[in-house]
């Protein structure tokens, strides 16, 4: 068999066990019984995933996956078993297809790492998507469901694609890859950054009972110092709360971290890779727009070099209701409070 045809076909069948394992069983052993492709020469080992037992227990496990993938909070702890569980996976898969071909050791080996290096990125990629999605609000409003079913779509696809034509699926791997790795450590980052919020959150609901004000006891090191270095101090008026940046010139898009409203403006501060960022925007440049969504507040407001959108993170009641003091307050009489699309295209416009 040609090196590019199995590179495409184990890789394909990789690729989408990092998505979906049990859907990737269950089509491509499908597949093979029905005669709906055929199987290269060298790969006949794939035959066993069409035996009957094979195909009740990957069915089976299908339905109990497509169930709890759709369930917030469920999926992410779904992801989170199934780290160790999806590469094993397509590193037996890869295998069994192999296992006609009388390849070397030599060469089975690094076969097997590379089809398990597959699954492993894959699968950091679709859990990272998940919680970029979960960290935006967007499980809120199905967001989550429409990514499960993309997922399942992708796999059902894509496992009978790396039989029939592994060349084209050796191009689809490259692509998804390429893909998945811009958008995972979005996922994790915004994962660490609601954690960070979920504490902070929890901090000033449970145990302390007050809003936060400018209290910045409870914010990382790096970040407490770029808030003083940007006149935001403990003890003066002011509201800090968890927020991620949609848009602010000079900041990462979708940067997490913590925005100080506060007489005049705001300065918004989150920790990079390798140093910690901060940003101070002026209500003179722009009124703030403050919208209520169902996911929670954004404000949108201008600075000279463009427009800013900050992102915030689930807030309590109290929380909620301080902001939108603050934003009415510090915007002296400017700022404006809308409730949707449509009222904020008019607040921009005006």
């Amino acid at each position: 068999m040609k090196t590019l045809a199995l590179l495409g076909t184990t890789l394909g069948l990789s690729f989408t066990a990092g998505l979906n394992l049990y859907a990737t069983v269950l089509m491509t052993g499908l597949a093979v019984r029905m005669g709906w492709v055929q199987l290269p020469p060298g790969l006949e080992g794939l035959s066993a995933l069409a035996h009957p037992v094979v195909l009740g227990v990957a069915g089976l496990l299908y339905v109990v996956e497509f169930l709890a993938d759709k369930i917030p909070a469920v999926d992410h702890a779904w992801d989170a078993i199934h780290t160790f569980i999806r590469p094993l996976g397509a590193v037996l898969i890869t295998w069994t297809a192999v296992s006609g071909t009388n390849m070397s050791q030599a060469l089975e080996i690094p076969l097997l790492l590379l089809a398990g290096g597959v699954s492993l990125s894959t699968h950091a990629g679709k859990a990272g998507t998940r919680l970029a999605s979960a960290g935006t609000g967007a499980h809120a409003v199905g967001g989550g469901i429409g990514l499960s079913l993309l997922e399942d779509v992708a796999a059902f696809s894509i496992a009978p694609l790396a039989l029939a034509y592994p060349e084209v699926t050796l191009v689809v791997v490259v692509v998804g890859l390429a893909l998945l790795a811009v958008v995972a450590p979005l996922g994790w980052r915004l994962l660490r950054s609601r954690l960070a919020a979920f504490v902070y959150l929890l901090q000033h609901k449970v145990v302390d009972r007050q809003l936060p004000g400018l209290d910045t006891s409870h914010l990382p090191e790096s970040v407490t110092l770029a808030f003083a270095e940007n006149g935001v101090l403990p003890g003066e008026e002011g509201l800090i709360l968890p927020a991620y940046v949609s848009s602010l010139p000079g900041i990462p898009r979708w940067a997490p971290g913590f925005l100080a409203v506060v007489p005049g403006g705001a300065v918004f501060a989150c920790r990079g890779w390798f140093r910690t960022r901060a940003a101070r925007v002026s209500w003179a440049d722009g009124r703030p727009v403050l919208v209520s969504r169902l996911t929670g507040y954004v404000l949108h407001t201008r600075t000279p070099k463009g427009r800013a959108t900050f992102t915030f993170f689930p807030l309590t009641a109290p929380m909620g209701r301080a902001l939108e003091r603050a934003v009415a307050r510090e915007g002296e009489g400017r700022s404006r409070i809308v409730q949707g699309p449509e009222d904020l295209s008019r607040a921009v416009l005006e």
